[in-house]
């Protein structure tokens, strides 16, 4: 997961500016091909050297993993504070984005009859203590 700096034009005027995206490089077959997982925008204003440090926080984050402590960004307290609220509002972005709810016209339903009360097995088999407990003789005990 990287930060890519694209150069856009204006429709209106056609001037040129910058819009920010966070990608994510996806080999399909024999090509690697490049997805973007998130569109920032124009006003991304993070220092392109602490770019790295973001984006490994965003993907722990996506992935439900817990910096360990010489992990922490060891920077400054306002700009580490920006770090992280960055990375966790690119991360729930990036989760409710790419979490888009199925269509529902497109999957089909299958519906199975279960009786939670009737067990039938087929070609059973036991094993271990089981089978000593089948192949033992029955005696009572008084």
């Amino acid at each position: 997961m990287y930060i890519r700096r694209t150069k856009t034009k204006s429709l209106e005027d056609g001037s040129a500016y910058f819009t920010y995206r966070i990608v994510e490089s996806v080999r399909i077959g024999k090509q690697v091909k490049q997805r973007t997982l998130l569109n920032i925008g124009a006003d991304f204003t993070i220092d392109k050297k602490y770019w790295p440090l973001l984006t490994a926080r965003i993907e722990q984050l996506q992935q439900g993993l817990e910096p360990h402590q010489e992990e922490l960004f060891n920077l400054a307290d306002d700009l580490n504070q920006l770090l992280e609220a960055t990375a966790q509002r690119y991360s729930s972005l990036m989760t409710a984005k790419l979490s888009q709810p199925l269509d529902s016209k497109t999957t089909t339903r299958d519906f199975h009859h279960v009786d939670i009360n009737h067990v039938e097995a087929i070609n059973a088999r036991s094993i271990g203590v089981e089978t000593l407990a089948l192949h033992a003789p029955h005696s009572s005990y008084s």
